[in-house]
C-alpha cells in the first residue's frame, strides 16, 4: 500500500499554533495523510527519550514514520568521511527504531572532484556495508544509467535493490509516479 505524507513540519503547522513534532502526528492525520518523514538533515541530534515520545504520538495516530539521514553522507568521499557516513546511517537506524519506524532514507554520495566512474565505484564498494548490516531493500531513486550497474552488482551479491529509472523530465517534474511504480 502506498502511503503519503510530508517530510518535516510545514509553515501551516506552525501557523496553526503547533510547535512540537509529537503534534505532527495528529496534524498529518487530520489532513488524511498516513506517514511522516523526520529529517536528520543536519545531524542525528535527538535524545532517546524524545524519539520514544514522538514514536508514541505517531503510533497513537496510526501514522507511519521514517527518517531521512543527514544530507552530508558521502560514500564517495575520503575513507574518514565514508566511515562517518556509515555511523550517521547507524545512528539514524537506531533512532528510527525508537520512533517506531523501519525506513531510513539517504542520498549515498556526491561526485565532488572525482571522476564519475571513481565516485560510482567507491559508492558501490561502501554500499556493501548495508548488505552486511542486513538491510532489507535499497531503493535507488535516480536515472537508469546511474543506478543500473550499481544495482545489478549489489543484487548479484544478495542485496535486494529496486530502481526508479528516472528520465530528464522526471528531474524537472518530480518523478513521483516513478516512486509509485517502484
Amino acid at each position: 500500500m502506498i502511503k503519503f505524507g510530508p517530510s518535516g513540519n510545514c509553515e501551516s503547522f506552525y501557523a496553526e499554533g503547533y510547535s512540537h513534532t509529537e503534534e505532527a502526528a495528529s496534524f498529518v492525520k487530520k489532513r488524511g495523510l498516513d506517514c511522516f518523514e523526520y529529517s536528520f538533515g543536519r545531524g542525528v541530534l535527538m535524545s532517546e527519550e524524545r524519539a520514544v515520545s514522538i514514536g508514541k504520538a505517531f503510533a497513537e495516530n496510526n501514522v507511519k514514520i521514517s527518517v531521512h539521514a543527514p544530507y552530508y553522507i558521502n560514500f564517495a568521499g575520503t575513507e574518514e568521511n565514508a566511515g562517518k557516513s556509515i555511523n550517521y546511517l547507524i545512528e539514524s537506524a537506531k533512532k528510527v527504531k525508537l520512533l517506531g519506524g523501519n525506513r531510513v532514507i539517504f542520498h549515498p554520495a556526491s561526485q565532488g572532484r572525482l571522476k564519475r566512474e571513481e565516485a560510482v565505484e567507491l559508492t558501490l564498494k561502501r554500499l556493501y556495508t548495508l548488505r552486511d548490516m542486513n538491510v532489507d531493500v535499497i531503493v535507488m531513486h535516480g536515472p537508469t544509467g546511474c543506478c543500473f550497474r550499481t544495482a545489478r552488482l549489489l543484487e548479484s551479491d544478495g542485496v535486494r535493490v529496486v530502481t526508479t529509472g528516472m528520465s530528464e523530465n522526471d528531474f524537472i517534474l518530480g518523478a513521483g509516479e516513478k516512486l509509485v511504480e517502484t
